[in-house]
């Protein structure tokens, strides 16, 4: 009889074959069928160890060899961590007296079902422990899991506890909601940590305000998923100063500076920015090599580099303060720099939303950008100005130091009311036209 490391090794070995035989596979559809097939590997391994699990801890063997619970030498032998050796605890047992849940594990050996379905039944059963009707949430979520992965199994369980025991699921949600919180955590390189738990009303909130705007921005969006829905946020956030619908803060509107030296202003590296809000605070720093400091109301300052201060001072809702000797205010800025809103539906109108050719990001979730730049003496004209959506304003002010899109109007008697010429820094020439009527 093998010993039970022989046993192992040749599974083990055999397993290894199969994914070099499925390095060979030369098409999408072999590929797709070899994944399938590891996958059903995986997870009958999963069963059994699942059902040997089970009997380790029915005969108390952890006690015995460790003095320890079964999670417990899960943990500091196999390296398990204490959640997921409870919840293979909880399935192993459960399986043992529900009948539902054992052929479940049995269609998942035979390929029908995922382990990590059947392990999402159990845990959406737990609160129904000791209810007759727990066999019956098993059976329905068990023909749920023929279509359904283990998030939409997940919620079909919250629905059923919901309506078995529906004063204990008031009781859930309200221990959520008073766990709720969110902390931004500044670090010392100038990022900020964000942190937080929240409730479920709040996340699917969260979510479809996020949805529309993490959708990439034409083929060249190069950005990750979680970064796509950093920016989202940011857009949220710009959107919601953009319209002043905010309340007042301090009696003021809730707005956003850019702090910027006078010398740094004739320099051209940077520039002041336009006014949204009557408030805004004030704070004596210095920006490191021509960069500007933002300040939100009532004033945490956070330092810009040039680039960002350049898109910043292309729109909408940031004001300038402009420092002279001594960070004495010389300037608070001036309004008529900024689009009006009445320019604003004109250019939404005309441009119909992201003018980076293949970009379709809708009017509210863009900035308007200056052809030729404000300080640079460029009019704050419709003739001069073109909607950009956050991700393509950055091509064109890139924050690491390279050179970014230029954009440039064809017809000079029309500007950017007629077609537009983007150059990217490697050559490559991209025209928009305006699509609207």
């Amino acid at each position: 009889m093998p010993t039970v490391r022989s046993a192992v090794d040749a599974v083990v070995e055999a397993v290894g074959q199969l994914s070099r035989r499925a390095e060979h596979a030369g098409t999408a559809v072999e590929r797709a069928e070899w994944l399938a097939g590891l996958r059903r590997v995986v997870d009958a391994a999963e069963v059994g160890f699942t059902a040997v699990l089970a009997r380790f801890d029915a005969h108390g063997d952890a006690e015995v060899l460790t003095g320890s619970s079964t999670a417990t030498w899960c943990r500091t032998e196999l390296r398990i961590g204490a959640g997921d050796a409870q919840s293979r605890l909880r399935l192993g047992r459960l399986a043992g007296v529900e009948p539902e849940l054992e052929e479940a594990l049995e269609q998942v050996a035979d390929g029908r079902l995922r382990f990590e379905q059947v392990r999402q039944i159990a845990h959406s059963v737990r609160s129904l422990d000791g209810d007759p009707r727990q066999g019956e949430a098993v059976t329905v979520l068990k023909d749920l899991a023929a279509t359904a992965d283990p998030s939409m199994i997940a919620a079909a369980g919250r629905r059923i506890r919901d309506v078995v025991n529906p004063d204990g699921a008031l009781t859930a949600r309200e221990r959520q909601l008073q766990s709720r919180y969110l902390t931004l955590s500044p670090l010392l390189d100038g990022m900020t940590a964000v942190e937080g738990l929240l409730d479920a009303e709040t996340t699917a909130t969260v979510n479809a305000a996020l949805a529309p705007l993490m959708v990439p921005s034409g083929g060249d969006d190069s950005r990750s998923a979680p970064q796509r829905r950093a920016d989202a946020l940011a857009e949220i956030a710009a959107l919601a100063l953009r319209t002043g619908e905010l309340p007042r803060l301090s009696g003021t509107l809730a707005s956003v500076d850019v702090v910027i030296t006078a010398g740094t202003l004739l320099a051209g590296s940077g520039a002041p920015s336009r006014t949204a809000g009557d408030g805004g605070a004030l704070v004596g720093l210095q920006p490191p090599r021509g960069g500007g400091v933002v300040l939100d109301h009532p004033g945490r300052p956070a330092v810009l580099p040039p680039s960002a201060v350049a898109r910043l001072l292309c729109d909408g809702s940031v004001g300038r303060i402009v420092l002279g000797p001594d960070s004495v205010p010389l300037d608070l800025g001036r309004r008529r720099r900024v689009f009006t809103a009445e320019q604003r539906r004109a250019l939404a109108l005309r441009d119909a939303g992201c003018r980076f050719p293949g970009c379709d990001r809708p009017p509210r979730y863009t900035d308007v950008h200056h052809v030729v730049p404000w300080t640079a003496g460029g009019p704050t004209d419709l003739d001069s100005g073109l909607l950009l959506c956050r991700w393509h304003h950055r091509q064109v002010h890139p924050d690491d130091g390279r050179q970014g899109w230029r954009v440039s109007v064809i017809d000079p008697t029309r500007g950017t009311h007629r077609p537009l010429l983007f150059r990217g820094s490697v050559g490559a020439e991209l025209t928009s036209e305006p699509r609207g009527p």
